[in-house]
């Protein structure tokens, strides 16, 4: 059971992921900050760092349960090291690649940017947890 544990937690990491631009801390033009009339509200750049955080976070959850149905050595390590990519890819995605409203007072500047950042930085450290228990194991 104790070889699993790694899995279940990125696949929490993953979850937590998905549910934060959405529902936790969301972007503009969701959730409580969702228009009254959508047809006339205009994209803006949170939209695109929602649905990457989203795929990121299926990601995540990929890899957890690929770590959570066959713990070996290997596959750890390798699961640890996707997850690593991952956390760097979570955070490079609303600050280089794809950006957030410009605005410091918006909420995905205010609440998602911050959220988004501790869970790259969860993200590395189980990735370097896993890959450290990984070479532990006989």
């Amino acid at each position: 059971m104790a070889k699993r544990v790694m899995g279940i937690i990125m696949m929490l990491l993953g979850l937590a992921l998905i549910l934060t631009p959405w529902y936790l801390f969301p972007v503009c033009g969701r959730g409580r900050y969702a228009p009254k009339d959508p047809g006339i509200y205009p994209r803006h750049k949170c939209a695109n760092t929602l649905k990457a955080e989203t795929v990121l976070g299926l990601l995540t959850i990929s890899v957890g349960a690929i770590s959570l149905v066959r713990p070996r050595r290997k596959i750890l390590i390798g699961s640890s090291a996707a997850l690593l990519i991952l956390s760097g890819l979570v955070a490079l995605f609303p600050l280089q690649i794809t950006g957030l409203c410009k605005m410091a007072t918006m909420p995905c500047r205010m609440g998602t940017l911050p959220a988004l950042i501790t869970l790259s930085i969860l993200m590395a450290i189980i990735g370097v947890a896993g890959i450290i228990q990984g070479r532990g194991w006989k």
